[in-house]
């Protein structure tokens, strides 16, 4: 899901902007911040149902699986000490990920490539 990962970045670069805004203030965030995973398990569990109702139990559960393998990855990953003292420091890489998502994911939505491919039938639908 390319979509999703690259919407979760995203979500993920405002989270930290946020925190570090709050922290200049002294503004305390973190009790909202904690909200942020049950956002995710909603999105989950509503596209769990989703697939079981269009392709069947089995599709779902596979679908599941393959999303703990990852999600259960990812999270061991980024606990590494460094790898979190990195993305604190230089939240930029995130743009990075967010780069290398576009180009490894079979986005199937606009590619900021197509803007320009299709400039000609753009100007041309605005007349």
């Amino acid at each position: 899901m390319p979509r999703t990962s690259i919407l979760l970045t995203l979500i993920v670069l405002f989270l930290i902007s946020v925190i570090g805004m709050a922290s200049h203030y002294d503004i305390p965030v973190t009790h909202y911040i904690a909200l942020f995973p049950l956002v995710i398990l909603t999105h989950l569990v509503e596209r769990f149902w989703t697939v079981e109702a269009e392709d069947g139990t089995a599709a779902s559960f596979k679908t599941l699986l393959g999303t703990m393998v990852v999600a259960v990855s990812i999270s061991l990953l980024l606990s590494a000490e460094g790898v979190t003292r990195w993305m604190f420091r230089y939240p930029e890489t995130l743009g990075i990920v967010l780069a290398v998502q576009f180009l490894i994911g079979r986005y199937t939505g606009y590619r900021l490539s197509e803007l320009y491919r299709f400039q000609d039938l753009i100007t041309e639908s605005k007349k």
